[in-house]
C-alpha cells in the first residue's frame, strides 16, 4: 500500500490517535494525559507518513515563540523523529526532514534538536551544527530559610490550571533565551518536572526544583512578575546545599555563576542567526 503524507490533522480524532499509538511506540511515551488535559499544543506541527491509517514515519517541529538576546522572535524545535523499524532505510526520514526543515527555516529564526550519538552524522549532513548545552551554576546565599513554600500536586486539574492561567503571562525566565510558549511549559509540568513543582503565595510564583546531594537544581521560575533572587532564595532553601544548579540563564538574578557542560546533552542548531554561546536550552523549552 501506497504512504499518504498529512500534516496539519490535529482536528482529525482518528489521525491524532494514529499519532498517540506512534509516539507510545516509538518513545515508550503516552501523550493521553497531554492530549486529555487540554493542553495540546497547536504550535505542535506534525509532518507525517502514513499507512493504512497508521503512522510509520514522522517528524514534528514545534514552533515557539521566546526572548532571544532581548528580542521577541519565534524559534524551532524538531522532535518526535522517528520511523517504525520495517520502514527504515528507505529514505524517509531523509524525506521528511527536508520538508521540515524548509518550512522552519522560512518561519523562524533559528532551529534547534537533540538527538541521540548515532544520529549525529545525518544530522551534520542536514547542516546542523553540534554544540554542548549549559547550565550555570552558583554558590548558596548566605542567608536563613524562611517559610512559605508549599509543594503543590499536578496530579489536581485545579492546581494545574492556576499553573496555566501565570503561565501564560509569565515574565520571560531570561532575556538571552526564554521560552514564551505556555502549553509546552504544561507538557513538562505533566511529564518530566510534575513532582518537582513549589509555589510561593507571598510572591505569587512557582518554582520548579529538585533537592539532591546538597545541590539545589532551578528548573524553571513562573511567575508574572520575576522576584528578586534574594527574595526567591530563602524560601527556597534548607540551609544544607552547597551549590544551586540553574536549568535556565540566570541573567535577571544578578548572581556569579559559572558554566557546566551537560554530559550526554548535546544540542543541534541549524539557522544563520543563531549566536548563543555558551548555550543554554531552558529546561521547559526541551520539546
Amino acid at each position: 500500500m501506497e504512504l499518504e503524507l498529512r500534516s496539519n490533522y490535529w482536528s482529525d480524532d482518528r489521525d491524532k490517535k494514529s499519532f498517540i499509538r506512534y509516539i507510545k511506540n516509538i518513545f515508550k511515551l503516552d501523550f493521553s494525559l497531554w492530549n486529555e488535559s487540554g493542553y495540546w499544543d497547536d504550535d505542535y506541527r506534525p509532518f507525517s507518513y502514513f499507512q493504512d491509517g497508521e503512522i510509520v514515519a514522522n517528524t514534528c517541529i514545534y514552533s515557539m515563540p521566546a526572548i532571544i538576546n532581548g528580542r521577541k522572535t519565534k524559534i524551532a524545535q524538531v522532535s518526535a523523529v522517528g520511523t517504525l523499524p520495517e520502514h527504515r532505510m528507505h529514505g524517509l526520514g531523509k524525506k521528511l526532514s527536508d520538508l521540515t526543515l524548509e518550512y522552519a527555516l522560512k518561519e523562524h529564526e533559528f532551529v534547534m534538536l537533540f538527538s541521540s550519538k548515532e544520529a549525529l552524522p545525518f544530522y551534520k549532513k542536514m547542516g546542523f551544527k553540534n554544540i554542548p548545552d549549559y547550565a550555570h551554576k552558583a554558590l548558596p546565599l548566605a542567608m536563613s530559610p524562611k517559610k512559605g513554600l508549599i509543594k503543590i500536586d499536578l496530579k489536581k486539574s485545579d492546581e494545574l490550571r492556576k499553573l496555566f492561567s501565570i503561565s501564560k503571562s509569565r515574565e520571560a525566565i531570561s532575556n538571552i533565551f526564554g521560552n514564551l510558549n505556555p502549553k509546552l511549559l504544561m507538557f513538562h509540568a505533566l511529564y518530566t518536572i510534575t513532582d518537582f513543582c513549589y509555589y510561593i503565595p507571598q510572591l505569587e510564583t512557582y518554582v520548579f526544583m529538585k533537592r539532591e546531594d546538597q545541590q539545589l537544581t532551578l528548573f524553571d521560575i513562573v511567575s508574572k512578575k520575576l522576584p528578586a533572587f534574594d527574595d526567591l532564595f530563602p524560601f527556597l532553601t534548607d540551609g544544607k546545599e552547597t551549590q544551586i544548579l540553574f536549568r535556565f540563564y540566570p541573567d535577571k538574578f544578578s548572581l556569579k555563576t559559572e558554566i557546566l557542560e551537560l554530559q550526554g546533552n548535546r544540542a543541534h542548531v541549524l539557522g544563520s542567526q543563531f549566536n548563543l554561546e555558551p548555550f543554554t536550552i531552558p529546561y521547559t523549552s526541551m520539546a
